[in-house]
């Protein structure tokens, strides 16, 4: 009897492992040939972690198998957020806060408490480090000298527009007459708005009125399509404003007799809203019976108006392109052609 002795290769998952939040551990059991089956359930021969456990493998190798194990810890990272850029007035602080329960920290003036108060422009960051895991955020302050605030002159806007009034200056606080405390307003009524902006211990203030002008919805319809001899009147009169037609015309009024695609800009106080509408006019279908006919008894006449793409309405309620009579009797019929009728 002939005997073999397999010796499978060994594998090495390697020394337990740390890991911060966020990161991930690729475990490597590859071996030629070999099948795998993890703890994890999966088959292949790598795997990727990102959570804490211990976690093996088992390796076959023909009839032959290897195992390892590893365990794997995963620590939180410290949780935190300066929040967004500040503008500060001169003469005062504000409080930068990082802490995260359990952690250290590193600021770039070399403080190592969770919250450091600033008075002056710069760039400030922090690193808050927990068991090992080290995270880094900064933010930018701005201390400025209060400068004059100009939101210009008067103006007048159309109705669905908006007016930014800008009142920024750098390092500034705000307060707007609609309780806003934003560098920037937009605004959309008509109204008196006024800002007070404070740098430091000083303040500067305007005044802006804004009105706002309506030039009305302008609706010429839906495209239309009528039959020549008929006439459509397009009306889009409106108080005060001034028109111009695609054409050139100028009148608020159109009463439209030819095909076509007729475009409106209409103006009030420099406000414009537009339409257009198309409309075609169609040729009635030519019908002709004939003249009148004499049949003998037991005869019969047919009677024609094949016409492309119509419909048909005869007298005696067929909807037929042609009829065959035989009875005396005045026949009639309606052919319909996009919705003009002969």
């Amino acid at each position: 009897m002939d005997i073999t002795v397999f010796t499978p290769v060994a594998i090495e998952l390697g020394p337990a492992a740390t890991l911060c939040e966020g990161e991930q551990l690729l475990l490597d059991a590859t071996v030629p040939g070999a099948s795998y089956l993890w703890s994890t359930g999966a088959t292949t021969p790598t795997i990727t972690v990102a959570s804490s456990n211990t976690y093996s493998v088992q390796v076959f190798q023909g009839a032959c198998s290897v195992a390892d194990v590893i365990q794997v810890l995963v620590n939180p990272v410290p949780v935190f957020d300066l929040g967004a850029d500040q503008l500060i007035c001169a003469g005062e602080g504000t409080v930068l806060n990082a802490t995260s329960p359990g952690s250290t920290y590193l600021w770039s003036t070399g403080a190592t408490t969770p919250t450091i108060t600033v008075v002056a422009s710069g760039i400030y960051s922090v690193t808050a480090t927990l068991n090992g895991c080290s995270v880094t955020d900064q933010v930018q302050v701005t201390v400025l000298t209060p400068d004059a605030v100009d939101l210009g002159a008067d103006e007048r806007i159309c109705l669905g527009n908006t007016l930014v009034l800008d009142a920024t200056l750098p390092g500034a606080c705000y307060t707007w007459s609609t309780g806003a405390t934003t560098p920037t307003l937009s605004v959309a009524n008509a109204g008196t708005y006024w800002v007070v902006v404070q740098q430091g211990a000083c303040t500067a203030s305007d005044t802006i009125v804004v009105e706002v002008t309506d030039p009305g919805q302008l609706d010429l319809g839906d495209d239309a399509s009528i039959c020549v001899g008929e006439e459509l009147v397009l009306d889009a009169t409106y108080p005060g404003a001034t028109y111009l037609w695609s054409d050139g015309n100028t009148d608020p009024v159109r009463t439209v007799v030819l095909s076509g695609t007729y475009g409106l800009v209409r103006t009030l106080d420099g406000c414009a809203v537009n339409d257009e509408v198309t409309v075609i006019f169609n040729v009635p279908p030519v019908v002709e019976l004939g003249p009148a006919i004499a049949l003998c008894p037991g005869e019969n006449a047919t009677l024609d108006v094949t016409t492309a793409n119509a419909s048909y309405a005869w007298s005696n309620g067929s909807t037929a392109p042609s009829i065959t009579v035989s009875n005396t009797g005045t026949y009639s019929v309606g052919v319909t052609v996009s919705g003009c009728t002969s």
